[in-house]
């Protein structure tokens, strides 16, 4: 709706009557509210605003990165996965993940010679020993706790901007009252063009003197064959 609202300030000026030229006076074109929703918002935003996907991308970029945390998570536990044996030099490891221990770094008994010293121990197999370092827990934390994070944080981000808007009620209901009274003489507008109505003219005798006259209602109920 805000979207419309320059169109019809402009459509005013081209009306020299003092009574649009109010109306066009006191339509503020809100352009500033527009773009925050715009920039805001998503196009079609979903049912519940607690749900998520209600933030558009580019926004905040930490929606951005929560985003990037749950489309990407495979991508950037293959990448600690090679890096990782790019810099330790060792070629059998593998990043995992299971419920009781999250995700970790195995490493056959073979090689955990090579094992960096600020790895930390978390579990030991028959054949492997498992790990977890710094970066991989701080991942961790990221990727279990995204969906809820961002869920949570799109949800606050959505509060700021309805209650900025909000702020600005007065010009919005100043706005509204003018695009109603338009919407009102459009509406008639139509009507007198469709149905040949005419301007009453009037007069300050006291005299009702109608020719012609019709019902706007009744001629619409009654057929004229009847």
């Amino acid at each position: 709706g805000l979207h419309r609202i320059p169109k019809v300030h402009d459509l005013l000026a081209t009306l020299p009557a003092a009574l649009f030229q109010r109306l066009r006076k006191q339509l503020d074109e809100l352009s500033d509210l527009c773009q925050h929703i715009d920039s805001a918002l998503v196009e079609e935003p979903p049912f519940s605003v607690r749900d998520g996907g209600i933030i558009r991308e580019g926004y905040s970029k930490e929606v951005d990165q929560l985003r990037n945390v749950m489309t990407n998570s495979k991508d950037l536990l293959v990448d600690i996965e090679n890096r990782t044996k790019e810099t330790c030099g060792i070629k059998n490891i593998r990043v995992k993940y299971n419920k009781v221990f999250g995700y970790y770094i195995e490493v056959a008994k073979s090689q955990t010679d090579l094992v960096p010293a600020d790895w930390v121990r978390k579990q030991t197999l028959t054949n492997a020993e498992r790990y977890t370092t710094d970066e991989l827990k701080k991942l961790e934390d990221v990727i279990l706790g995204a969906e809820d994070k961002l869920c949570s944080l799109e949800y606050d981000l959505f509060n700021e901007v309805r209650d900025s808007i909000a702020a600005e009620v007065r010009r919005i209901k100043s706005t509204a009252r003018a695009i109603a009274e338009i919407d009102v003489y459009t509406a008639l507008s139509v009507v007198a063009q469709q149905y040949n109505y005419v301007k009453p003219a009037i007069n300050e005798k006291g005299i009702i003197d109608i020719k012609n006259g019709r019902h706007p209602v009744v001629e619409k109920m009654i057929r004229n064959d009847m």
